[in-house]
């Protein structure tokens, strides 16, 4: 899971695949975190305080099956003064 704050830095997963399939990414709720992909690396970008899944999926290859994980992210507001 990542906690990130509004404004803060983003947060990244580095992905262990098997497999050569295109791997995309999905937000549950794009008004709370956006997320792309690059190359194994997943960038989740915080928007808006609240919670989100984001979805990776691999898609079928010749020698292996689509796969699929989720990552929580919880996205909260900087604390004053920060």
């Amino acid at each position: 899971s990542l906690s990130l704050e509004v404004g803060g830095d983003n947060g990244t997963s580095t992905l262990t695949v098997t497999g050569d399939g295109e791997i995309t990414v999905e937000s549950s709720a794009d008004a709370v975190a956006t997320a792309e992909v690059s190359g194994t690396t997943v960038t989740v970008h915080p928007v808006a305080e609240g919670s989100a899944t984001i979805t990776v999926t691999m898609a079928a290859s010749d020698h292996y099956t689509t796969a699929s994980d989720t990552i929580s992210v919880t996205v909260t507001e900087p604390e004053p003064g920060e």
